[in-house]
């Protein structure tokens, strides 16, 4: 149960929009200020845009400068699913995990199997497991340090996401699992 309780389900700018904004992201929340645009949109798992901001400077008065200001137009969303729903499903209760995209060599769903922990990385269509692209991966982390929300997932090192977190309050945690045998990798 405190699997199921703690890790919940990444929700794409999409779905966010579709499933749980009250009015599909028409006007801004504290989630989304708007809908996605586009399809590139719609698979985000957490979205900024660079906005230009025009100082004046008191002194030129026909000088102006431009300051980049970072906006999340789409801040993250994590949500409980019957998945997550231990009264639903008493013995088979999960969490959610983050799976390697799909095509990349994990060993996860087998090791989560074997060692009986409760957390279930299928998130393809139909529930079936697929793994999600390496960019939303990293918006996940990014959507997690966001909303304080807890996210377990596999990483490597190095890697630049790794490091930009380092020392900061969404620090990524090593959780060292049983190494795998033989016959779980055939």
């Amino acid at each position: 149960e405190l699997l199921a309780s703690t890790f919940r389900r990444p929700t794409t700018w999409k779905q966010y929009c579709e499933e749980v904004s009250v009015n599909n992201c028409t006007t801004p929340d504290e989630t989304a200020l708007r809908a996605p645009r586009n399809e590139y949109e719609a698979e985000k798992m957490f979205a900024k845009v660079k906005d230009i901001v025009v100082l004046d400077d008191d002194e030129n008065e026909n000088e102006e400068y431009y300051n980049h200001k970072d906006v999340i137009v789409y801040g993250g969303h994590f949500r409980y699913t019957d998945k997550n729903n231990c009264t639903l499903w008493p013995t088979n209760c999960t969490g959610h995990i983050a799976n390697y995209p799909c095509g990349w060599r994990s060993n996860m769903e087998t090791q989560l199997y074997y060692l009986n922990i409760s957390l279930d990385s299928n998130n393809g269509p139909n529930g079936g497991p697929n793994g999600y692209t390496e960019s939303q991966l990293k918006e996940m982390w990014h959507a997690a340090n966001h909303t304080k929300s807890h996210l377990m997932m596999q990483w490597w090192q190095p890697e630049p996401l790794y490091q930009e977190f380092l020392d900061t309050d969404a620090e990524m945690q090593r959780v060292t699992l049983k190494p795998y045998t033989r016959e779980c990798s055939i």
